[in-house]
């Protein structure tokens, strides 16, 4: 049995580091690619544990991981997608005797995720172009407005960004589940031929 990877090395922090430099060594790692002997779900993992108070105090207590590292927040989530995409199949489908419910909530699922794709990409474009348009714009009329609302687009959108990848996992895992389910349909009637 291998032996579970060290959080701390994963992230390549001290185990006293703060809070701060955990963040910063993981949003590091996303600017430079995880390293080669850490896929990005291990460095992810390490910092979802480490930069949960009570996840990383359970970690050093115990050095142990748990098998199911996600959150109770994380799996209401996970059902409530489930249970909109299950009403929102429901509506779509006119008869479900002859309509596949589990398929349609998949294609409406890899919707959402590739929109969610879609979206990460283009807020990391802007979070590129908001570090490159600071400090460009002057004014004669005293309070730089431009530069302040960069300043805090540039704040607010790594938040944004991350709970749309945080969106994007979720709808991955919902996916999973539903690779587990099959439809059982009706043989089609022959009069209706």
């Amino acid at each position: 049995m291998t032996e579970p990877p060290n959080l701390y090395d994963l992230l390549g922090v001290d185990r006293d580091a703060s809070a701060a430099a955990i963040k910063a060594a993981y949003l590091w790692s996303h600017k430079r690619g995880a390293e080669p002997e850490a896929s990005a779900d291990q460095v992810r993992m390490a910092y979802e544990i480490l930069s949960d108070p009570a996840r990383r105090q359970l970690y050093d207590s115990t050095g142990e991981i748990a098998a199911e590292t996600q959150t109770s927040d994380e799996e209401r989530r996970i059902v409530w997608i489930m249970a909109e995409l299950l009403a929102r199949a429901i509506v779509d489908i006119d008869t479900p005797e002859f309509q596949d419910l589990i398929k349609r909530m998949r294609k409406m699922a890899t919707q959402n995720l590739k929109i969610g794709m879609e979206q990460a990409e283009k807020l990391d474009a802007m979070l590129a172009k908001l570090s490159r348009a600071a400090g460009r714009s002057q004014t004669s009329a005293g309070k730089n407005q431009i530069d302040d609302l960069l300043e805090e687009w540039r704040k607010d959108l790594p938040r944004m960004l991350s709970e749309v990848r945080r969106m994007c996992r979720l709808y991955e895992e919902v996916l999973r589940r539903l690779d587990s389910y099959s439809y059982r349909l009706d043989p089609f009637p022959d009069d209706a031929v």
